[in-house]
């Protein structure tokens, strides 16, 4: 009888938890951006999963906290292509809203040479504008019978330099390995953020940015945003 009860009152929870998160007012569908290094998605750990029958996977939100982000530019009066890449992208997917948010922290960014970092950091003011981030909705709904490629058009608001500008990105979701992969692409106008085109060894680098994403998520039952971002 004891466990019979508890099991009902840990159903009754989750269920009410579920209401809550699905709430219009619910801050966890709003991306707040303040240039606080340290506003990353920090979701809920160790939740104990519904019995199989209660789940269906367009009731999850999927999240990640290390998909792979990377930009390409051309450095006029070179051969090469100047790059930088981070492991650091955090994001989420509700199913449910058709929503995504992203948030990548600048500071790890890389370029390949440990010279050239600095200059990057200067340039996009990460002191002051650590995180780069996109909020929106994607259509069409995602088929999760479906194990093809499926392409999505993203549409929200990107922010970094402390700029926020409308977006529309076309991208691609795929079930694989117990997961959902994301990947989009999108040239940015640098200039278009308040960002100056910098100068390295006095070579210009072009004011178009090749911005590439990729990160495979995984479903998170309950999942809520417990930071502020």
């Amino acid at each position: 009888m004891k466990n019979t009860m508890l099991k009902f009152l840990g159903i009754l929870t989750a269920s009410l938890m579920l209401a809550a998160c699905s709430g219009n007012g619910a801050e966890s569908q709003s991306l707040k951006m303040s240039g606080n290094k340290n506003r990353v998605f920090d979701y809920a750990q160790n939740v104990e999963y519904l019995p199989n029958m209660l789940i269906q996977p367009r009731d999850l939100i999927y999240s990640t906290r290390s998909g792979h982000a990377e930009f390409y530019c051309e450095a006029y009066g070179t051969v090469g292509i100047f790059m930088g890449e981070s492991g650091n992208l955090n994001g989420m997917i509700d199913f449910r809203e058709n929503a995504v948010e992203l948030s990548l922290d600048l500071n790890p960014l890389k370029t390949g040479i440990a010279q050239r970092d600095p200059l990057v950091y200067e340039t996009l003011d990460v002191e002051r504008h650590p995180v780069a981030a996109f909020s929106g909705t994607f259509e069409p709904s995602f088929d999760h019978d479906s194990t093809e490629k499926q392409a999505i058009t993203a549409t929200g608001l990107f922010t970094i330099h402390g700029v926020t500008r409308e977006l529309n990105v076309e991208g691609y979701l795929q079930n694989q390995d117990s997961g959902v992969v994301l990947q989009a692409e999108w040239i940015m106008d640098i200039t278009d953020y308040g960002i100056s085109t910098p100068r390295i060894y006095s070579v210009k680098i072009s004011d178009e940015q090749e911005i590439r994403i990729e990160a495979r998520l995984q479903p998170q039952l309950l999942a809520t945003l417990s930071g502020t971002i």
